[in-house]
């Protein structure tokens, strides 16, 4: 029975989370869907660096002579001309790089300015309330701060949140997807508008894994690999981090321990056709 239940467990499975995103275009007849920036995350202050732009086809076909819009959100942290070189102006400063096309598709890359120490010193975030999305009967779960939440760690996670918020000047709140938004199709479609627009409610998502693909193609995602070489060190479980990769990208955060509870699901239909069938694999001892 135990082998026959662990093979079911298998069958079916499905988890998690994050982003922000574009739209879409075409050159020299390839539909443009995606651009990545590569190049260095962090520089110093007076330092130069340089950013490619690349883009692709739904397919990851590249695309050859696209011509890009270089555009950084605070020119006084870090400037960037149009052949993509950034430069850092502002000791613990920050800002997001963008490549636009010729039709609208955006490309986006966060760089921060180290402090000359390299010591002790973080980006300011000038008191940016960091929203994280989640269903209304879920948020104690996540937020360690709520009365009603009771995990082990509960402690440990309040002090981490609080050294984020001393440091980043930032606060962090977990609050509900909207009403008319809930789990399931009516969501998805909420994230995939948003990104279309160009905006988003919240910095952080929860979603099923399954449908990372069709939010990363959506652009309602942001590539967090570059900032998990940097800053992750290999926290994430295996088993998470596969399944937030898209195209060898990782898309998804967790700092939980993979567990059948949490990212596996048991296919009660199939065990119950498999049952009244009489299977004798059910019948031997376990």
């Amino acid at each position: 029975m135990k082998k026959m239940f662990a093979f079911l467990l298998v069958l079916a499975c499905g988890f998690i989370l994050v982003g922000c995103g574009g739209g879409s275009g075409s050159k020299d007849g390839n539909k443009v869907t995606t651009v990545t920036i590569t190049g260095p995350s962090t520089i110093q202050v007076d330092e130069s660096a340089q950013l490619t732009a690349e883009a692709k086809t739904k397919d990851g076909k590249i695309v050859e002579g696209v011509t890009f819009t270089w555009k950084s959100s605070d020119e006084s942290s870090v400037s960037v001309d149009q052949t993509g070189k950034v430069t850092g102006k502002k000791s613990d400063g920050y800002a997001n790089i963008t490549a636009t096309t010729e039709d609208g598709v955006v490309g986006k890359k966060s760089i921060v300015v180290k402090a000359d120490s390299g010591v002790g010193s973080y980006p300011n975030l000038g008191g940016h309330v960091i929203k994280i999305a989640q269903a209304d009967t879920a948020i104690a779960e996540t937020d360690p701060n709520n009365p009603e939440n009771h995990d082990i760690d509960k402690q440990a996670k309040i002090d981490a949140w609080k050294w984020v918020e001393d440091n980043f000047n930032c606060s962090i709140e977990v609050v509900a997807y909207p009403g008319s938004a809930p789990w399931g199709p009516s969501r998805w479609t909420y994230i995939e508008t948003q990104a279309k627009a160009g905006v988003s409610d919240y910095d952080f998502l929860t979603v099923p894994a399954a449908e990372i693909p069709r939010f990363v193609e959506a652009e309602a995602l942001i590539n967090l690999s570059d900032w998990y070489v940097l800053y992750g060190k290999d926290s994430m479980d295996p088993s998470f981090k596969t399944a937030g990769t898209y195209k060898g990208k990782l898309y998804s955060i967790s700092g939980d321990e993979a567990a059948v509870y949490n990212v596996m699901y048991y296919n009660i239909g199939l065990w119950n056709r498999i049952k009244d069938s009489g299977n004798e694999i059910l019948k031997k001892e376990p």
